[in-house]
């Protein structure tokens, strides 16, 4: 190991503390995945002693384009941005058109 490289250590970011509590949310968003039924995914987001359990919906696998939709909540409005990606390098077929209908994509 060179010189410069021998003072370098990695810790752990967290308190035993912290990695408990994330540990138990994380086993906690696990469960309830398993015993959900209505397609969603839990995951543990925010800041380091905020987290908390964010469900996310399952989406249908796209196979014709690649989408990405954003929904925002402005003042009360509700604006939702979608960006489409089709290869022109690919023939259009029935499925695309299929896959395109907007409930598919922002259900």
């Amino acid at each position: 190991m060179s010189e410069e490289l021998s003072k370098v250590w990695i810790a752990n970011d967290l308190t035993a503390e912290q990695r408990s509590e994330l540990k138990s949310l994380i086993a906690n968003a696990k469960t309830r995945e398993a015993a959900c039924t209505g397609g969603f995914l839990y995951r543990v987001r925010g800041p380091v002693g905020k987290w908390r359990i964010v469900s996310f919906k399952k989406l249908h696998v796209l196979k014709t384009f690649e989408a990405l939709a954003i929904k925002l909540k402005i003042n009360g409005t509700h604006i939702v941005l979608l960006a489409v990606y089709r290869p022109g390098s690919a023939l259009i077929s029935s499925l695309f058109f299929q896959e395109l209908v907007r409930d598919n994509i922002l259900a």
